[in-house]
């Protein structure tokens, strides 16, 4: 991808069809497996604003489905001609990296019952909130482990340029966030969620990556509390200091990050 430059934009459905292929092909030329990705690209005249049958939110303007054999990244077009080169490159990293950590599920796995739970004795319901809670930081942390794998590919300028593009917050959410902060247990999930966002931009960050990035994704979350920023920037830094440490061990820093804060 070395020909795109950082102004070039998808100009419409043909570039689109072009850029996503070389993008795909620049991705599995990084990434060498013992099993080669199988990648098809199915590309959608509707825009991504309609709800898929029978889901309970829109879904996204690039989506991918995948089993042991193929991958199928989906595209909206209307969506997507204008979005500057990078930041499709960027994505589609992201949604292949993700297929990737799906095929190596024996790296990424931990016991609730031995690693987590006896950090914070309950029983019955809140035991079952805590799990829920914790199934929120282990997406958070493949996120983050999705994001390392691309920079590790030296594709961290796109990756940046993606985050660039879904950073800002809808009011939907923003006003979802009010009606939480009365409730810390609630809370802390909503803020488990968005640290599903912000590790890979802090990854980015601390390699230098569009240095206004981070700032950018604080300036948009400027209505967080105060507590819940510094939160969000502890998570970020618990998987820094642990990111070479075995998956069990990143979700334990973790979960510690939370319970002293919100869970107490």
């Amino acid at each position: 991808m070395s020909s795109v430059k950082r102004e070039d934009t998808i100009l419409n459905a043909d570039d689109l069809a072009v850029q996503a292929a070389m993008s795909v092909e620049a991705f599995k030329a990084e990434l060498a497996l013992s099993a080669p990705l199988n990648v098809s690209l199915s590309f959608h005249r509707n825009p991504s604003t309609r709800q898929a049958e029978g889901a309970d939110k829109m879904r996204p303007p690039v989506f991918s489905e995948s089993d042991d054999h193929r991958i199928i990244i989906h595209l909206n077009v209307p969506d997507l001609v204008g979005i500057p080169s990078l930041a499709l490159q960027g994505w589609l990293d992201f949604e292949l990296a993700a297929a990737v950590i799906r095929r190596q599920q024996t790296l990424y796995r931990y016991n609730f019952k031995r690693d987590i739970l006896p950090l914070f004795q309950v029983s019955g319901m809140a035991a079952q909130f805590i799990r829920y809670l914790v199934s929120h930081l282990e997406d958070c942390l493949k996120r983050a482990l999705r994001a390392d794998m691309i920079l590790n590919m030296n594709h961290g300028l796109p990756l940046a340029y993606f985050y660039y593009l879904i950073t800002v917050p809808s009011a939907a959410e923003k006003r979802s966030y009010q009606k939480l902060v009365p409730h810390k247990w609630t809370r802390a999930i909503f803020v488990c969620k968005k640290s599903k966002e912000f590790v890979p931009v802090a990854l980015l960050d601390a390699g230098g990556y569009l240095p206004t990035l981070a700032s950018f994704w604080w300036r948009c979350h400027a209505y967080l509390l105060p507590e819940d920023r510094e939160l969000i920037q502890r998570l970020a830094a618990a998987f820094l200091s642990h990111r070479r440490d075995r998956f069990s061990d990143q979700m334990v820093a973790a979960f510690e990050a939370v319970k002293s804060d919100l869970l107490t």
